[in-house]
């Protein structure tokens, strides 16, 4: 039942924390299959499970396994990304992208530390999902309103679209009960534009094969992004800047190490030099 297939999982989790993890898998496994048949591989239970067992196939560098459960929860997170995208405000969407923040985290650890190369592209994937969704949410939105000449939600658009601009350069002795109330009717309007546009296809995102459809011989695509770094078990101090580099003829993005943050931090402290003090 659900109680016993929560119990299973949680002792697989804690056999894993104290490194037994041959002790732990048959437990992961018990609840993934009930959870399967139960609740559908798209709940967050589930999730979580694949989650669960891609970490212990990491530390047991059976990275085959390993890549091919991180591959699955991201797509997961992707899909619930997708579908919650599709019929909420702007706000909501960022609090929903916060949220699985972390799990980008590891899922770029895994492949900075196991699978930096021969990984078919998927970190460039992970990054472009992730970082522009919102963006692409909002670009998306605006393309499908003026393509589907309904007059009634171009209406719409164009008044949602006026508020957020109102908002953007309100004056400050405006009375904070009507800037809630600009802020209810944005969020109602778009709330009402995802709802009717129904297509929202809002993180897409960039693949490997965009750019190199528009990259000219001699031209290169770079990547830069930082992430916390994940060693498996928990969350470290450490965060940590990459790049992904490629071409028209790359057949996927090389990963470059470049600098934690704290090293960054001093070089840039070594090279600042305080103005003499006026006396």
């Amino acid at each position: 039942n659900a109680d016993r297939a929560i119990t299973q999982n949680l002792l697989g989790n804690l056999f894993y924390g104290e490194h037994k993890n041959e002790a732990a898998l048959p437990y992961l496994l018990k609840a993934r299959t009930w959870w399967k048949k139960s609740l559908g591989t798209l709940h967050p239970f589930y999730n979580a499970n694949t989650l669960s067992l891609a970490r212990l196939y990491s530390s047991q560098n059976n990275i085959k396994k390993a890549g091919a459960y991180y591959r699955e929860a991201f797509n997961t997170d992707l899909y619930h990304v997708r579908n919650i995208f599709s019929f909420t405000a702007e706000k909501e969407k960022e609090q929903f992208v916060k949220n699985i923040q972390d799990n980008t985290d590891e899922y770029l650890s895994f492949f900075y530390k196991k699978l930096p190369k021969n990984n078919k592209g998927f970190p460039l994937y992970i990054l472009t999902n992730s970082k522009s969704s919102i963006l692409y949410a909002t670009k998306k939105m605006r393309e499908a309103v003026y393509n589907s000449q309904d007059s009634s939600l171009i209406h719409q658009y164009h008044e949602w679209s006026g508020i957020k601009k109102q908002l953007a350069v309100i004056n400050p002795g405006v009375s904070a009960a009507y800037i809630v109330q600009l802020n209810a009717r944005a969020d109602l309007l778009e709330k009402n534009i995802s709802r009717s546009v129904h297509k929202n296809r809002a993180v897409a995102g960039s693949k490997q094969e965009d750019y190199k459809t528009v990259l000219k011989a001699g031209e290169a695509a770079v990547e830069f992004f930082n992430f916390n770094y994940f060693d498996g078990y928990r969350y470290s101090d450490k965060q940590l800047y990459a790049a992904l580099v490629m071409d028209n003829r790359s057949k996927e993005p090389q990963w470059v190490d470049l600098f934690e943050e704290r090293v960054l931090d001093s070089l840039l402290h070594k090279s600042y030099t305080p103005a003499p003090a006026v006396t």
